[in-house]
């Protein structure tokens, strides 16, 4: 049941599961819900989410997930709106999306590194409700408060040392390569750095290119209480384009100093449509102060 399935989590295909048939049954309702309007806005959104999830273990694990999203929209289109079996699975989604809605945390694991996600608020600062740790304590992610929310880049900032001049971001522009290919077409073409995630870069002359906006200068939760870090803003629409990409993809962050150095970061993609989805489907900081 899809309901069933949205229950364990609504997004999350652990391994064992029959990802094929997850993902079927999500983009069965969802097809059939364009037509009949069983579900709220937000549990379809919910619901899409997820289907998108499913459909990221799939292309993960090497299996086209389009002959199986053609044949559910085909077999949904042939099903009445007032069939008893549609009707139930969407009364079981319904009430598994009120569950899942009142969660406060959740992880979305990808292939290499996993979003996090929080509906909690901090007292005094913006608190980080979506989040990808790339490492030496680098953080991506979505951070809010009563007043809103900034995409940020925390970067750690140990006493006396140099802070950066600038942070690039890169990502593949559908525009220029609609599709993502595995930049080294299995081996065939040299990998651009020394592991798995840079050579899912996509390469600079297909790639959108993204400055920071400068220093964040409202008070934001430290991503490690012991730590003292710096906040650099990205322009927040990014974080739309960056979901609309293949779970596979990798997002390169180059954080560059006056001296010259740079360091360079990985975002991977994995299932941050899925995690937004978790965000919209209850209340949020900033969401809360909207009400």
């Amino acid at each position: 049941m899809i309901g069933t399935l949205l229950a364990a989590t609504l997004a999350t295909a652990a391994p064992g599961t029959d990802a094929r048939d997850a993902y079927a049954r999500r983009q069965f309702l969802l097809d059939a819900d364009e037509r009949c309007h069983l579900l709220s806005d937000r549990e379809h959104a919910a619901l899409s989410g997820s289907a998108r999830q499913a459909r990221g273990v799939l292309l993960r694990a090497g299996v086209r997930p389009d002959p199986i999203r053609d044949a559910m929209i085909e077999k949904a289109s042939a099903t009445p709106c007032t069939d008893s079996q549609l009707r139930e699975e969407a009364a079981t989604a319904r009430a598994a999306f009120t569950r899942w809605a009142a969660l406060q945390r959740q992880d979305f694991p990808g292939q290499n590194q996993t979003w996090r996600t929080s509906r909690n608020g901090v007292e005094g600062a913006m608190a980080w409700t979506l989040w990808q740790d790339l490492g030496d304590g680098v953080r991506l992610g979505l951070a809010e408060d009563g007043e809103g929310s900034e995409l940020i880049l925390a970067l750690p900032a140990p006493k006396g040392a140099q802070p950066p001049r600038t942070v690039l971001m890169e990502f593949r522009d559908p525009e220029k390569w609609r599709d993502f290919v595995e930049p080294t077409l299995g081996g065939l073409f040299p990998a651009r750095g020394g592991d798995g995630l840079a050579d899912r870069v996509t390469p600079d002359a297909l790639s959108k290119r993204l400055w920071t906006a400068g220093h964040v200068e409202r008070e934001v939760q430290f991503p490690d209480p012991d730590g003292s870090f710096l906040y650099w803003s990205l322009p927040l629409d990014s974080l739309q384009e960056l979901a609309a990409l293949d779970p596979r993809d990798v997002a390169r962050l180059t954080v560059e100093y006056s001296d010259s150095r740079a360091k360079l970061y990985y975002l991977e993609i994995g299932d941050l449509s899925a995690a937004l989805a978790f965000l919209a489907a209850g209340d949020t900081p900033s969401s809360r102060n909207r009400k």
